[in-house]
């Protein structure tokens, strides 16, 4: 059985056992939108000046809310794909070097905990305010972009005097497998959520999530510390079960 398939079953298992005999009004929702996603690093050594740049993404939506008068939870299963950029001015201390300009792309499962808080209600809509837990499983991560590289070689003169060498490759590189890119990942989202009714069984939904993940995402080590951010407009539909 392979990775999307345990998380398919996972997921089944789990919504399986939720308690939902206190739940006086369940809906399911379904949605997709734009996404938009920036890293960012705790950590910058010369001598690299690394700039994140914001990348787009789309994604898929299945939420499942509990709603009555004591408890508004919302579990929500979500599909995407994203980009997120990086541009890099490398040099060493002697000026040799050049910029990189690169792109990774990756697809993700996101499984989100939220709890909504009502801040506006009437009878033609509700604005909502949500929050919670997030849990990110990461796969099929690429790079694309170019860049130069300076490599330095030694070499030992008549005199037995060691010089450095340096010399310049530009590099492309299209679709290549990263396998330093983390798999599993968590962290919190925060949103706003509008539900209008068109129907007594169907309301419209317009959402807005913003999602922080925490781990290190590059796996470097010790070298940078990356994180990165989320942010997504979805559209959709929810409905009475």
């Amino acid at each position: 059985m392979n990775v999307s398939k345990k998380i398919v079953l996972s997921i089944f298992i789990l919504l399986s056992n939720l308690p939902f005999d206190c739940i006086s009004q369940p809906f399911i929702s379904v949605s997709s939108g734009i996404n938009s996603g920036k890293l960012f690093n705790l950590k910058s050594e010369y001598p690299s000046e690394l700039k994140y740049r914001i990348k787009g993404g789309f994604s898929f939506s299945l939420a499942l809310d509990s709603i009555n008068r004591d408890k508004n939870l919302r579990l929500t299963l979500t599909y995407g794909q994203q980009n997120l950029g990086i541009y890099e001015e490398s040099y060493d201390k002697w000026g040799a070097g050049g910029p990189s300009n690169y792109t990774i792309h990756f697809q993700y499962f996101q499984l989100d905990l939220a709890y909504k808080f009502q801040l506006v209600s009437n009878p033609r809509y509700s604005l909502n305010v949500f929050t919670g837990p997030s849990f990110s499983l990461s796969n099929k991560a690429l790079l694309n972009g170019y860049g130069r590289r300076t490599t330095n070689t030694p070499i030992l003169d008549s005199s037995g005097v060691w010089h450095p060498v340096y010399s310049t490759v530009d590099w492309v590189k299209e679709n290549e497998k990263m396998t330093d890119f983390v798999k599993y990942n968590f962290g919190i989202n925060l949103g706003l959520n509008f539900n209008y009714p068109i129907s007594k069984n169907i309301d419209l939904i317009l959402e807005n999530k913003y999602t922080l993940l925490l781990r290190n995402t590059t796996n470097l080590g010790s070298y940078y510390h990356t994180f990165y951010i989320l942010s997504g407009i979805n559209f959709g539909a929810r409905f009475r079960i």
